[in-house]
């Protein structure tokens, strides 16, 4: 029940024999989970099913529409979800479940709203799968660029230079004039996601800031500022920080490196750092498979050698990646204002 509307196909599937010895759920009808973390979730059969005591099975009856079934209760899912409250295995029981009460139209009118939001549901799917196969190409085709397979040529389309193997300490540098402070000013703290995402926390005078030292740096001066946290570096918490911060506050345990803009571009190694090639370049070497290895320091993180184009290569790939980028966003963007619209006409009709 992960894959959207429908269940089209599960991991785990019965023999003829044990399928005949189950309770059959007709094709089309509703599931909805009423025990667990997940909680609420609502998917509907696309083929004749078994379940187990997690999902309850709604089968409609001749009166009613099994897809405005499906819509109707998938609108007030969270509301029913609500019921468990709080404890250690969330839990809506048969009876509070079947207590709650849908609102419905006659046949006729079921039958034109569901086929209209069925319809809209076809749309999001074709809109997601646009969605997944962008970004899918975005995917392989990072991995053909950074691994020499394809190659950009110059305006006269001519080939650039070969790639140069080049040591991270030639294009970073740990800053030595970053400001000690004893407690906290009106800057952010600073940490990363494992996707590279910075996350900041406000900060006033007075707060505590923690047992370790702590750094601030003022991006006016510093403008392309590489960080990431020692203990998660091999599970990609690496990044730069944002150029509209003001200044920040790091922790010793986030090294602070600033970048030779003179050979290596921000937005090209902004795309490198999430590619297999710098797993292979830079982590590997450094924590082989099995490692039990959990921090990484500056030191050796910069020790280690890259494959890198010219400057000019570079930025023919970082504006062709940030272009997918882009239109990646855009389909987001389109996807998230068609669910919302659905959901105004849900919340519209089933009131």
């Amino acid at each position: 029940m992960n894959n959207g509307r429908y269940v089209t196909w599960t991991k785990q599937s019965l023999s003829e024999k044990g399928f005949l010895r189950s309770r059959r759920v007709p094709a089309r009808s509703t599931l909805f989970v009423c025990i667990g973390s997940t909680i609420g979730k609502t998917s509907q059969t696309s083929r004749d099913a078994v379940t187990n005591q997690q999902i309850n099975s709604v089968v409609p009856s001749s009166d009613y529409d099994a897809d405005f079934v499906y819509l109707a209760l998938n609108k007030i899912s969270e509301r029913i979800a609500g019921l468990a409250g709080k404890q250690a295995v969330p839990m809506v029981s048969k009876t509070d479940f079947s207590k709650n009460k849908l609102f419905v139209p006659n046949r006729q009118e079921q039958e034109k709203i569901a086929e209209f939001l069925t319809v809209y549901d076809e749309i999001l799917a074709v809109m997601d799968k646009k969605l997944q196969l962008l970004t899918q190409y975005k995917k392989a085709i990072m991995q053909k660029i950074f691994t020499q397979q394809v190659r950009f040529k110059d305006e006269r389309n001519n080939p650039y230079p070969k790639w140069q193997a080049v040591e991270l300490s030639r294009l970073f540098k740990k800053y030595t004039d970053t400001i000690h402070v004893d407690d906290a000013q009106v800057y952010s703290q600073v940490t990363i996601s494992k996707t590279g995402k910075i996350l900041t926390r406000g900060l006033k005078k007075g707060d505590q800031i923690g047992r370790k030292r702590q750094f601030v740096i003022n991006l006016k001066d510093y403008p392309n500022t590489l960080t990431f946290i020692r203990q998660g570096v091999f599970d990609g918490a690496i990044g730069f920080v944002p150029l509209e911060l003001n200044g920040y506050i790091v922790t010793e345990n986030m090294p602070l490196l600033s970048m030779n803009t003179s050979l290596v571009s921000r937005i090209y190694f902004t795309q490198f750092i999430r590619t297999t090639a710098y797993l292979r370049d830079v982590i590997f070497p450094v924590k082989p498979v099995g490692s039990a290895q959990t921090a990484l320091h500056e030191k050796e993180w910069l020790k280690q050698s890259i494959w890198l184009p010219a400057l000019a290569e570079q930025e023919n790939i970082a504006n062709f990646l940030l272009s997918l980028d882009n239109k990646i966003k855009a389909e987001e963007d389109r996807l998230t204002a068609a669910k919302n619209f659905k959901m105004a006409l849900l919340q519209r009709m089933f009131v």
